[in-house]
């Protein structure tokens, strides 16, 4: 989906090219969430509504799981999510998961070959937050997930009520990837409200939206299926400490002087206009499938 300024700002593609084993890689993928759900939430898994265990009750009635590094609500640095030891170690299995990898390198492909400048924005902070403090940890070798953050939406009707993620950048991708076991044709659809569209979203296909912007949600799935959805994605929140040299907004405006104040003020008001020449147009998408 291209905007008036003919800039790639949506992407939707079904499966890698080429890769025949698209649906096996799927459908092992479904199993491992579908498993680690049962890890997790134990007899409360298969319920409608979740419990206050790894919930999402403000996107929908769905059981999740935050993992990585995130930044926002009062923090005063990035820090990884809270979450029981158990949890964390079945969250970690699930990244050492090759079923999981692939659709998570593939979304890395996408946003390295469609967006290059934005990718590399995403690379260079996530790289410096990493060199200040060797504490923190990515979710996986940068080259196969350069997201800070990655969300296990568990369901197992993972149907998402109108939402922005307005914690995320906003002009920054969310990459999502379905999984399960449900008629695409009937339920799962991604809405982009905003837009007026409506895109079938079949087990395996990955989407990448700017969330913070764009309000989303699903067209709900038969009782009897499952719908499972792995996003992934950095705060907001991150880019501004790393912008201000590893502080907080508060703690930067302190130390500034009323002229420095000023021109920081003023930068934040072309910022988005700036941060969206990082996506591609469909001119240099040509230029660059013809090189």
């Amino acid at each position: 989906v291209i905007d008036a300024d003919n800039r790639v700002f949506i992407l939707a593609v079904p499966r890698p090219a080429g890769e025949k084993d698209w649906n096996k890689v799927t459908e092992d993928a479904s199993k491992a969430v579908d498993n680690a759900a049962k890890e997790i939430f134990g007899q409360n898994y298969n319920q409608d509504v979740p419990t206050s265990y790894g919930d999402s009750p403000r996107r929908g009635p769905h059981l999740a799981q935050h993992v990585g590094l995130g930044m926002g609500g009062g923090q005063q640095e990035p820090m990884p999510f809270a979450m029981h030891d158990s949890v964390r170690r079945i969250c970690a299995g699930l990244f050492m998961n090759t079923a999981i990898l692939r659709p998570l390198g593939f979304a890395n492909c996408l946003f390295q070959t469609y967006a290059p400048r934005l990718y590399m924005h995403y690379f260079d902070v996530m790289t410096a937050l990493l060199g200040w403090n060797s504490a923190l940890f990515p979710l996986c070798a940068l080259s196969m997930c350069l997201f800070a953050s990655t969300t296990f939406n568990f369901g197992p009707r993972t149907v998402t009520f109108p939402h922005l993620d307005f914690l995320n950048l906003a002009w920054g991708w969310c990459f999502i990837t379905a999984l399960g076991w449900f008629n695409h044709e009937l339920g799962g659809h991604l809405i982009l409200w905003d837009l007026w569209l409506i895109i079938e979203f079949p087990p395996g296909m990955t989407i990448a939206i700017p969330s913070a912007i764009l309000r989303h949600s699903n067209v709900s799935i038969q009782q009897h299926e499952k719908r499972f959805s792995i996003t992934q994605y950095t705060s907001a929140g991150i880019f501004r400490f790393v912008d201000n040299g590893f502080k907080t907004n508060v703690t930067l405006e302190q130390e500034m002087s009323q002229e420095e104040a000023q021109a920081w003020a003023e930068a934040a008001k072309v910022r988005y206009a700036e941060g969206v020449k990082m996506y591609s147009t469909l001119d240099e998408l040509r230029q660059r499938a013809f090189m």
